[in-house]
C-alpha cells in the first residue's frame, strides 16, 4: 500500500511539473502577447520583459512546491510522514503557494483595472483554488504535527 501510494504520488508530481513546465513554455508567451494588447504600444518595450519576469516569479514557486513534495514520497515508504519535519514542509509549501497567489492577486486586480473582462474573471477562480489549497495545507501542518507528537509518544510507550 506505501509503495503504489507514493508510485501515485510521484507519478502526479511528475505529470504537474511537465504540464506546468509545458504553460511556462507554450502558453506563457501568448499569454504575455494578449497582455500587452492593454498597454500603450510605446511601453511594449519596456512591458514585455516585465510581463515574463513576472510570470517567471509567478511560476517559479511552484516548481519548488513540487520539489519540496517530492520528499512525501520516500516519507510515506519509511513510515516517517507523521514527523515535525513533515509539518514543517506542509507549512512551508503552504506560505510559498499564499506568497504566490497573493502576487497572482496582485496581477489580476491590475490587470482587470487595464480593461480585461474576459479572463480576470477565471483567474481569480483559480487564485481563490490556490488560496483555498494554501490554507487547507497549512490546517493539515497542524494535524500532522499533532499527529508526531502522538505517534512519539506511542513509539515510547511501546
Amino acid at each position: 500500500m506505501k509503495l503504489s501510494l507514493s508510485a501515485v504520488i510521484q507519478i502526479l508530481l511528475t505529470i504537474l511539473i511537465i504540464s506546468t513546465l509545458a504553460m511556462c513554455l507554450f502558453w506563457a508567451p501568448h499569454a504575455v502577447d494578449y497582455a500587452l494588447g492593454f498597454i500603450s504600444p510605446e511601453l511594449e518595450d519596456i512591458a514585455r520583459p516585465l510581463l515574463f519576469t513576472v510570470g517567471t516569479l509567478m511560476s517559479a514557486p511552484l516548481f519548488i512546491t513540487f520539489a519540496i513534495s517530492f520528499k512525501f514520497c520516500s516519507e510515506i515508504k519509511t513510515n516517517t510522514i507523521f514527523s515535525s519535519k513533515t509539518a514543517n514542509r506542509l507549512k512551508l509549501i503552504s506560505i510559498i503557494i499564499f506568497i504566490d497567489c497573493a502576487i497572482f492577486t496582485a496581477g489580476i486586480v491590475w490587470f482587470f483595472c487595464l480593461g480585461e473582462r474576459v479572463l480576470s474573471p477565471a483567474l481569480a477562480f483559480v487564485d481563490a483554488i490556490g488560496l483555498t489549497v494554501a490554507l487547507m495545507l497549512a490546517t493539515l501542518s497542524n494535524y500532522v504535527r499533532e499527529a508526531a507528537v502522538l505517534k512519539e509518544e506511542a513509539d515510547y510507550t511501546l
